[in-house]
Order: C-alpha cells, then structure tokens, then sequence
C-alpha cells in the first residue's frame, strides 16, 4: 500500500525562529543603508524610514549640514534637526540632498529665503515640518516652489494672519493634503477672507487648534466640502456650534474639546454624517444628551470626559449602535443607569477613569462580547458585586487601581480573562486596601497560578493592607505567598496582641512596686509607733527614779538634824540605811 506524504509541517518553534532570523536580517539590511555620520548627528533608523537621521543641538545649519556630508549622494527618508540656532534659511543650503521628509523644529526660524531648497528637494521633499520656529507669516519664498509637498507643519509659530494669497502660489496647492496651524494666535478676523484655503482643493486634514477662534471658519472652508475628513478646532473659544456650519459629508473625525461649548442641538451634525471619531472633552455639557447624536450613528469612538455630567442614562447610546470606544474621563460620573452599555453591543474600549463611582454592579457590563478593555482606576469603587466582570470572553484590560476596594467575590471573573498564547493579560490592582483573609485568597491564588498576568504599574504594587491575624504583614505583595503557619499552630504573637501583653507586665509589675511600697510604709509606721513607746517608757522610768532620790535625799537632811548620834559617849546604834548621793545613784540612760 502506498502512502501519500505531504509537505511537512513546519511546527511553532522554527516558525519563530524563521520570524525572528528574517526581522534580524531585515534590521541589519535597514542599518547597513545608513552612511558614516559626524556628531552631533546620528542614525536612527526604522522598518519604515531605512535612512533616518537626527542633529541635536548642532549650534549651526551649516555644523548640521557638514556632519551629514556622506549622506549627500543617498536618498534621505527622513532629516531631523532640533534645538539649533538657525534664524534663516540660506539659498542652496540643502543643495544635491534628496530628502523624503525634513524636520526643523524648534530652531528658531523666522525667516527662509528663496532657493533654500534648491535641487532634487523640490521634488524628493514631501513632508515639510517647521513647529516651534518664529515664522510670522506663511513663507512665500521657497516653500512655493515644492512640487511635491504633502503634509505641511507650521504648528506654534507666530502667524497672526492668513490671506487669499497664502498658498495661491504653492506648486503643490492641488496636492497638498495635510495642513497644520495649531497653536499659532489666529482669530476669526484672520480667516476673515473667504478665499484663505481655497486654493487647496485637495486637503483632507486641517488643524486650527489652541488658536483664538470664537466660529467654526466654514466660509473659509468651501472649497473642502467634499474632501476635507478631519477636522481639529480644540482649544479655540467656540461657544456654539450652528445649524449648517459643519457641512462635510466626508468628514471622519471633529475635534471640538475645550471650547467651553455648553449644548449641541442635534442638527448641527446633519451636515457630517460620516462622522466616525467625535471628540468633545472640556466642555461644560451640564447632563448628557442622547439627541445630540441622532444624525451621527456611524461614531466609532466618543470622547467626553472632563465634563459635568454624573449620569450616563440607560438611553445614553440609543443613537450610537457602532460605538466602539468611549472616553470620559475626569468627568463625574457617580450613576450609570442599567442598560446604558447594552445599546453599544460593539464597544471594545470603556474608559472612565477619575471619577466617582462606588459600586461595579453585576449588570453593568454584561453581554458586551467584544468588550477588550475596562478603566475605572482613580474613582471610589469599594464593592464589586458577583459576577461584576463576568462571562466578558474579549477581557484583556482591566484597571482597577487606586480605589476603595477591599475584597472580591469568588466568582468576579467567571469567563473572562481566559488565556491565549501570546496574548497579554492586565488586571492593574494597586492602591487599593486590600483585606488579605480567606475571602481574598481565591484572587491571590488566580495571580500565582498567571503568572502572565500584569497587575502592578510603575511604582505601584498591588499589596495586602490588613489581614484578620497579623499573617500576611502589611505590605506582602497579593501575589506573594504568605508562609502563614497553620492555624492549629500557636501564632506568634505580633503587633496588636504584642502591645497588649507589654501593657499587662507593664501593669503586673506597677501592682507588685506599689504593694511594696505600702508594706514598707507598714513596717515604717510599726517601728516608729514602738521606738515612742520605749522612750515614753523610759523617760516615766527616769521620774520615778528622780522622785525616789530626792524623797531619800529628804529624810537624811532631817535625821541629820535631829537624831544625829553622839561622837562623845556612845550614842545611840540606829539601823538606819545607808545615805546615797545623787553621784552614788545608777545611770539609767546608758
């Protein structure tokens, strides 16, 4: 019998061992196409850009220019010079470099003269980026003459004006398709003139941000009506947005954050109804308004943070049935009704970090089977209730950080966070109080037995806070084992218990000192009432023997007197005691 064999299989390992050899060999072939380069310049090369080249601090353009001499000769992808003194741009400076995509940031340039871009860079040089110079108007000399210019970058400079003839002279005004003017000092009366843009009838992306706008310039806007797809107004003082002024309907993305806006009435967006990426964050809506989205229902993603609202009502999203990422965050949430996120069976991302939930009921996120990430971190959560993150198969992301909680039930994570080859898993729990006892231990052991999962963030580590008897300290990292002895074991006797048995010797041994100090003050008393009773004693002696003398001392005065015998002729013998002096007398105070 004959056996048909197949190709062989190639298993897992030496795939990726193939994967890993070719990104090697593709790294060393990016690196090798990089000439010599003098400092301050160097090499920095990527998949995307082979030849990249970065000058730091040159002081010259002429130092920059010198140090790159050996690129001259090679196609550039990309030629950064930053942080280097160059108040002008001198005519044939770049002169036989072919450069894709040239940088001059913050250089100070105010001024670039005609010819500065002279050879193969008026038709290699697709990408110009001149933020953070001193340019006070739009250059008319040089930047006209690029042929080939896609994206230009004249963010922070200090352009106050813009008139029709702008970019009427630009080679590349038919094919120029990126435009930025953030951070510059334009007012409305700058786009006064409704010709400015007019002459790029190709550009697709225009930013106005951190500008002096109080109107959206539709006027100005004309001629992009129908190729203009993203649309930067941030950081303006636009108060309103009006029936008509936004009439794109190819328009992708709007950014409208920060401006102070308070309400949008829902037909203000009839005119974008391609609308896919809505940024609103920074403004005063004082509750959420579901109308506002009824003409957008394609919106992909939704920012809003940063707002007054409190409650996401249960037909928050009734108009928003593709939303796939929201961002609200720094806002007030405290209440999300039940049901709001049901109506966005699609959504991928939520974020509502920073404000002021306290709870994670059972019913907020279920069903939502694309969910991939959660961030709640930086409110007031300190309950989650069974099954809180439950059956979510999509869970990858989860930030509970830096709240209240102490616990979690036992079945919190049914169903989610099932493991995938390869594929990353974060539960970031730090900055929480967490009550390391039996009810915790279920969690404790889930982050032992995945190893892979991340829970801690730069400088914060999820860690015990308490625990029911001392084991584990404070401190012991949830992850960590906490070598606790059994509980049949005698626990040694640490923090609260040891203070207290201190406070008991403490308080035997003050009983024992103050009863000695009693029976000494007994013993003191006793002997003192006995040494007075022996010299009252003595003293009642000493009267006695004194009266005794003295009545003797009497009686032989007297005899002396009267019956004193006779020295001549043998008196009478009278046995009479013998007369004692008071020095004769015994001494009873030795």
């Amino acid at each position: 019998m004959n056996e048909i064999i197949g190709p062989p299989r190639m298993s897992s390992t030496p795939l990726l061992k193939y994967c890993a050899l070719l990104l090697i060999g593709l790294f060393s072939l990016v690196c090798g196409q990089c000439p010599s380069l003098q400092p301050p310049c160097r090499c920095a090369p990527s998949i995307y850009e082979p030849v990249a080249i970065i000058c730091e601090n040159a002081g010259s353009l002429a130092n920059a220019i010198q140090a790159i001499e050996a690129a001259r000769d090679i196609p550039i992808d990309s030629l950064t010079i930053v942080d280097t003194a160059i108040p002008s741009i001198n005519a044939n400076v770049f002169q036989d470099f072919t450069i894709l995509r040239l940088v001059l940031n913050r250089n100070t340039i105010s001024q670039i003269n005609d010819g500065a871009f002279n050879g193969p860079l008026l038709d290699s040089l697709v990408e110009l980026d001149l933020t953070d110079n001193q340019l006070g108007q739009v250059p008319q000399q040089a930047l006209p003459r690029l042929r080939n210019l896609r994206k230009l970058y004249l963010n922070r400079n200090r352009i106050t004006q813009l008139s029709s003839q702008s970019f009427a002279n630009f080679e590349s005004k038919d094919i120029l398709l990126k435009l930025e003017l953030a951070g510059n000092k334009l007012t409305d009366q700058s786009l006064g003139d409704a010709t400015v843009f007019r002459p790029l009838r190709s550009l697709q992306e225009l930013s106005l941000e951190t500008n002096a706008l109080t109107s959206i310039p539709s006027a100005a806007l004309v001629n992009q009506r129908q190729t203009l797809i993203n649309l930067n107004l941030g950081l303006n003082q636009i108060s309103e947005v009006p029936v008509g002024a936004l009439d794109f309907p190819m328009l992708q993305s709007l950014s409208l954050e920060f401006n102070g806006i308070t309400v949008i009435i829902p037909q203000a967006f009839q005119g974008v109804p391609s609308l896919q990426y809505l940024y609103l964050t920074g403004n005063k809506f004082p509750s959420w308004q579901p109308e506002m989205f009824r003409y957008i229902t394609q919106l992909r993603t939704l920012g809003i943070g940063e707002t007054p609202i409190s409650v996401i009502p249960t037909n928050a999203f009734v108009h928003l049935p593709n939303l796939i990422r929201l961002e609200m965050s720094e806002a007030a949430v405290d209440t999300i009704e039940p049901g709001a996120f049901q109506r966005t069976p699609l959504i991928q991302a939520i974020v509502l970090n920073k404000n002021r939930l306290s709870a994670v009921r059972a019913d907020m996120f279920r069903g939502l089977n694309d969910l991939y990430s959660i961030d709640l971190n930086g409110n007031r959560i300190d309950t989650v209730e069974p099954l809180g993150f439950a059956n979510l198969p999509s869970l990858r992301h989860l930030d509970i950080s830096f709240n209240q909680l102490q616990t979690l039930p036992e079945n919190t994570f049914d169903g989610s966070f099932q493991p995938i080859p390869n594929d990353r898993r974060v539960i970031y729990a730090c900055a929480n109080p967490w009550l390391c006892n039996s009810a915790l231990e279920w969690f404790r052991q889930l982050l032992r037995d995945n190893a892979d999962i991340d829970i801690d963030k730069p400088g914060c580590v999820a860690a015990c806070v308490s625990s029911d008897n001392g084991c584990p300290t404070p401190g012991t990292p949830l992850r960590a084992p906490d070598l606790c002895p059994p509980l049949n074991e005698a626990l040694p006797l640490a923090g609260t218990a040891l203070q207290l048995v201190g406070w008991i010797i403490l308080a035997i041994i003050m009983t024992i000192l103050m009863i000695s100090i009693c029976l000494m003050a007994l013993i003191r008393y006793g002997m003192s009432h006995r040494r007075k009773k022996i010299k009252d004693q003595e003293i009642e002696d000493e009267q006695r023997i004194m009266s005794s003398a003295a009545s003797l001392y009497q009686t032989s005065i007297y005899a002396g007197r009267s019956y004193a015998p006779s020295a001549v002729g043998g008196g009478l013998d009278l046995d009479l005691p013998a007369a004692h002096s008071l020095d004769d007398r015994p001494n009873y105070f030795i």
